[in-house]
């Protein structure tokens, strides 16, 4: 019984890193994505020692949209449409 439960469980494991990432991105996966990012930011200052370098928002970003399953390009088009500022800090152009 134990080997059934542990061999289903690790094809749901194989199965669910294996989905597809979300193209249609919502402003309610916005928000979490950016709520997400700025937990992260947070927890790298607190957690960081001083000789560490910590994550930029780019790569913040980047990691956020792989744990919500979401398609970075799609998330940041969506982004360039709701905050431009935002979209411009995190494709790199902040000459705004």
């Amino acid at each position: 019984m134990k080997k059934i439960y542990i061999g289903l469980c690790l094809h749901l494991l194989i199965f669910a890193n294996c989905a597809k990432k979300k193209t249609e991105i919502s402003e309610i996966d916005i928000n979490r994505l950016l709520q997400r990012i700025s937990v992260n930011r947070i927890t790298e200052h607190l957690d960081s020692k001083e000789a560490t370098l910590i994550k930029d928002d780019a790569n913040l970003f980047l990691e956020s949209c792989d744990v919500l399953r979401l398609e970075p390009r799609e998330t940041l088009l969506k982004i360039k449409n709701i905050n431009p500022k935002l979209y411009a800090h995190l494709a790199g152009n902040n000459e705004n």
